[in-house]
């Protein structure tokens, strides 16, 4: 339920930004062509429906986007993302692979999509670990230009994430592997973070 409603504003925001900025549209110098981006960030990660679990984090990335109209972009890459328990054993070890739509102008973006994500021998109790997720994302930010085709861009993000689990029955999984186990839906989390990158238009 969460995830739709996370779609379905930014697709709301994205019309209405849409319909407001169509006559500024007109006179920018956005034109169709392709991107790279790197980026670092950090924040946190929570669990929904739960006043534990909240891990503070970072994370780095690359990407790609190809802007097939003055106003539009579409996107995709890879991200690194892991957050730390604290006192708990509970750690996240993420890579992403994001596809996103996004709604810019020269200098301001709104972007949105889904996510999968696998995990990197996430121990989330001594016998459970998770294996892959899946979320819907969403991003605001800008651009503020350094030459004619570099950028530095700075914006907020966060994905709401369902996880999928190992379980492992009879023992700990961390050092008993002929246990048996199986696979079952975990807590669904949420991650917000602050990313700060560099944009080269091609």
């Amino acid at each position: 339920m969460l995830k739709k409603q996370m779609l379905i504003m930014a697709l709301c925001l994205a019309f209405v930004l849409t319909v407001c900025a169509q006559k500024e549209s007109n006179k920018t110098d956005f034109q169709k062509g392709y991107n790279i981006t790197v980026d670092v960030g950090s924040g946190f990660n929570k669990t929904v429906l739960n006043h534990g679990h909240f891990c503070p984090g970072f994370g780095i990335g690359a990407g790609f986007r190809y802007d097939f109209h003055r106003l539009w972009g579409v996107s995709t890459g890879l991200r690194y993302e892991h957050f730390f328990a604290g006192e708990t054993n509970y750690n996240i070890r993420n890579l992403l692979i994001p596809i996103e739509m996004e709604f810019h102008l020269p200098y301001f973006y709104v972007r949105g999509g889904v996510v999968l994500g696998v995990c990197f021998d996430t121990w989330v109790a001594s016998n459970a670990k998770e294996v892959c997720n899946l979320g819907a994302t969403l991003g605001v930010g800008g651009r503020i230009p350094l030459t004619k085709k570099d950028k530095l861009t700075i914006g907020l993000h966060g994905t709401l994430n369902n996880v999928w689990e190992i379980v492992y029955k009879g023992g700990s999984g961390n050092y008993d592997t002929s246990v048996t186990h199986s696979i079952k839906e975990g807590m669904p989390r949420y991650v917000v973070m602050l990313r700060i990158g560099y944009e080269h238009r091609f």
